[in-house]
């Protein structure tokens, strides 16, 4: 041994017990520090680490994107050093739409495809954070998690993100640690929310919540690629409900499939069309192993194969089957031999908080929303405490700084005749019994302060700070109220960032996986006729059967969902929606939502829908009416239309223009508009000439007096011309309805004839509707109630007189946007 280590001492160490230890070591860091997500915020501590970066960078949605080099250098250098490509490939799956249901960063540039391509390299893309990402950092500076050093001790990082967006369930997760693995499905987030939602309200026994109760909000996963869920899968010769089992013991198999459907291309030729693939299912991955089957004989009856995606209609992989085979068997093949179906391995382990640490555990979905519940009540309670602490403080120097208003002339003769600050705040504290804090900010009051509507403000302030204390108090003093915090930023969450269910689930026993081929028609297609409603929140589908559209009459007592078209179609009937955007959008009955907002249309805010028709069997031109008075027919053979998708059908000569009304109709059709100054223009669409351009602006329809404008319109045939009326409500609550027969034909371009004599007591039209001569009236108003006037009671009047006072405009307290009559 050299000299200079002569003074150390040499152990001898087992080779197998030192081994176990250091691999023990090993796992353990690997499994707390590297593979398996939080229970909480459902991150890896790359990905928390990634967020927290961004967020310390600014980048928000509202600001501009960064290199993701420049964002991978920050992580590397201040909180994971572990090599920069474990850092840009977690940063890319966080920006994958069709890796996380839904995404946290917000990527610019080539982030890969499901195509199997890889992302670009970090100096050639740019990220930022998402609304959802930002989310996920809310009030981090408020005291609701803790934070440690990190790597080198020169900064904290918080231990977990105290989100309110339920991570781990929506966006799934997985991963490989030593001895265990991960392997959690996404889900739907408005689905998620109303399980959150059931379990707060079920607190007190949130140990006996059922699997039953949850599925009831939560059915299934919902891939972010879409696709076919089984329920059901028979298992030893019994069919079992596999999607149960998984949510009740933590793991299972649960068997996934492309959503696929027959396309007949003539000549006794079919086409199998795949538009969705089973989740990480690649396209280059499939059409390779599907050609591989085929070259090996295991799949016949393919005669081409190939991809015709792009960035209109989305995925769009066809194999063309032969002539001389059958399309239900060559499918079917392709099930069996291919990546088309696919079993997903559902291991819900994640970490959980365990006394100082964390471990660990397999988690039921139960588990998993009750840890998620209770992590809330904590940050919740730790935001509260942290919001208490500071505006306690910010009262006690808003009393000190009234204290010194109210004796202004002693606080500035203490202050002139005092030799420097510290004497002036001695003698500020013994005259008018001050804390240091609040001597402290007298001293430092600006001039301006003295003035009464600072003053005003101080007092102002000193009510609001004491109003918020005491609510405060009441949120840390009852976990019931504090639950009532969770369940409402949960709601507000999901109604902000919530989508539709994009993975269809196959719930039937007689369907389980592997008993039959599910195509796009069996999923789509609903049981019997259809009603499709677009109302005032949204669109919905229902079936006929049962339906019923009752109102009671009268003003209702809060705002509620109200009516605005009703369309009857068969189950196989293609169905239109044009927004007030100059979009339409095509598709089959079953692709209507069965109820959701205007936003999971892929509207945009302010876009609702205006027209609704049964494409089917229809002949004749789809009819557009402007707000500006213009008019455009367009044939229906001439629509270019993607299903699924909304296109553009017409354009307009002022950007504040929109689309009012829409339907479809021949050339034996009317065209009326109604005027806030009671015209009203019934006019022939056969004089007009259809357009083909999805950007052409139409014609003039009706010629507006200056001041006037549009409020109404209706499509109508002539021959129900004797069997409709037009119904008028005024601004001040009179209405009346007046036969169509009685408002004569005129030519386009016209301001039509007289529809009601506007006096003072009437006010002006405010809205109008064409309907059925006997149809009762819906009176909506812009705070959302709505008034029900009965058919019968409805007067019908020649075209001058103002019909009757009905609608409680003044006990609605509001002004009326819409009139309907169904």
């Amino acid at each position: 041994m050299p000299e200079e280590h002569a003074d150390l001492e040499v152990k001898t160490l087992g080779f197998t017990p030192e081994l176990d230890r250091a691999y023990r070591l090993y796992a353990a860091k690997t499994i707390e520090d590297r593979a398996l997500p939080d229970v909480r915020d459902g991150c890896k501590p790359v990905q928390r680490r990634i967020l927290f970066a961004m967020h310390d960078m600014g980048l928000r949605p509202q600001g501009p994107h960064r290199k993701c080099a420049r964002i991978v250098g920050e992580v590397l250098g201040k909180y994971h050093p572990h090599g920069e490509q474990s850092v840009y490939g977690a940063l890319v799956r966080m920006a994958q739409p069709f890796a996380l249901r839904d995404v946290l960063v917000d990527g610019q540039g080539n982030f890969g495809s499901i195509d199997g391509d890889s992302a670009a390299a970090m100096r050639y893309t740019e990220a930022r954070l998402t609304p959802l990402g930002e989310q996920m950092l809310s009030d981090i500076d408020s005291d609701t998690v803790d934070l440690v050093e990190n790597f080198d001790g020169s900064l904290t990082e918080p231990t977990v993100l105290p989100t309110a967006f339920p991570n781990l369930l929506v966006n799934g997760s997985s991963g490989i640690a030593v001895g265990m693995a991960t392997n959690v499905p996404p889900h739907n987030l408005v689905e998620i929310a109303a399980a959150i939602e059931h379990v707060v309200s079920n607190w007190r026994r949130r140990d006996r919540i059922t699997t039953e109760e949850l599925m009831e909000h939560v059915p299934g996963p919902d891939f972010p690629t879409g696709g076919v869920v089984y329920r059901y899968r028979e298992i030893g010769g019994e069919i079992r409900d596999t999607i149960r089992a998984a949510y009740e013991r933590g793991r299972g198999r649960i068997v996934t499939q492309a959503r696929m459907h027959l396309e007949e291309i003539g000549g006794g030729k079919t086409n199998i069309v795949v538009s969705e693939l089973p989740y990480t299912v690649q396209t280059n991955t499939l059409l390779e192993r599907i050609a591989k089957e085929v070259k090996e004989g295991r799949v016949s009856g393919i005669t081409d194969l190939r991809d015709e995606s792009d960035f209109d209609t989305g995925m769009r992989l066809v194999v063309e089957v032969s002539r001389n085979a059958d399309p239900a068997e060559v499918m079917a093949d392709l099930l069996r031999h291919s990546q088309l179906q696919v079993t997903f391995g559902c291991i819900s382990l994640a970490l959980v908080p365990d006394g100082e640490g964390v471990r660990p555990r397999l988690l039921t979905l139960r588990d998993m929303l009750v840890h998620f519940v209770s992590f809330r009540l904590e940050v919740i309670e730790r935001r509260s405490r942290h919001e208490l602490k500071r505006r306690e403080e910010r009262l006690h120097i808003v009393e000190g700084l009234l204290k010194a208003l109210d004796d202004i002339d002693t606080v500035v003769a203490i202050i002139r005749g005092s030799r420097d600050p510290e004497s002036a705040l001695k003698k500020l504290r013994r005259a008018l019994g001050l804390t240091l804090e609040q001597g402290r900010a007298i001293l430092d009051m600006p001039l301006r302060r003295l003035t009464s509507l600072e003053t005003g403000k101080l007092r102002d302030e000193g009510k609001e700070l004491r109003k918020r204390i005491k609510r405060l108090k009441e949120l840390l003093g009852s976990e019931t109220k504090r639950l009532e915090v969770v369940a409402h930023e949960t709601s507000e969450l999901a109604q902000r960032h919530g989508t539709e269910r994009r993975t269809v689930i196959v719930d039937s026993p007689d369907a389980a996986a592997g008993s039959q081929v599910v195509t796009e028609s069996d999923i789509r297609t609903p049981e019997g006729r259809q009603v499709v409603l677009v109302t005032t929140a949204g669109v919905e589908r229902r079936p006929t059967a049962g339906f019923r559209y009752s109102r009671v009459e009268g003003l209702t007592s809060r705002a509620t969902s109200s009516q605005i078209i009703q369309v009857r179609a068969d189950p196989t009937d293609e169905v239109i929606l044009v927004s007030s955007a100059g979009r339409a959008w095509r598709n089959q009955v079953g692709f209507v939502p069965e109820k959701a907002p205007f936003a999971l249309l892929g509207l945009a805010r302010d876009d609702t829908v205006v027209g609704a028709d049964v494409l089917t069997g229809a002949e004749g031109c789809l009819v557009l009416g402007t707000r500006s008075g213009r008019i455009k027919r367009t044939r229906l053979e001439d629509l270019a239309l993607t299903p699924g998708h909304w296109s553009r059908v017409i354009g307009f000569a002022d950007e504040d223009d929109s689309v009012l009304f829409a339907g479809i109709e021949g050339d034996e059709a009317d065209a009326v508009f109604i005027t806030a100054g009671a015209q009203v223009l019934r006019t022939t669409l056969d004089a007009i000439n259809p357009q083909a351009g999805a950007g052409a602006k139409g014609v003039a329809g009706i010629a507006l007096r200056s001041g006037d404008s549009l409020i109404a319109g209706a499509v109508v045939p002539r021959s129900a011309t004797d069997r409709l009326a037009v119904f008028i409500v005024s601004a001040r609550g009179w209405c009346k309805r007046v036969p169509l027969a009685d408002v004569p034909p005129k030519g386009r371009a016209t301001r039509g004839v007289r529809g009601l004599t506007i006096t003072e007591a009437t006010g002006e039209v405010v809205a109008a509707a064409v309907g059925a001569i006997d149809a009762g009236l819906d009176v909506v108003f812009e705070n959302g109630r709505r008034f029900h006037v009965a058919g019968e009671n409805v007067p019908l009047e020649n075209r001058y007189n103002r019909g009757k006072r009905l609608v409680d405009v003044e006990g609605a307290g509001s002004v009326v946007v819409r009139a309907v009559a169904l």
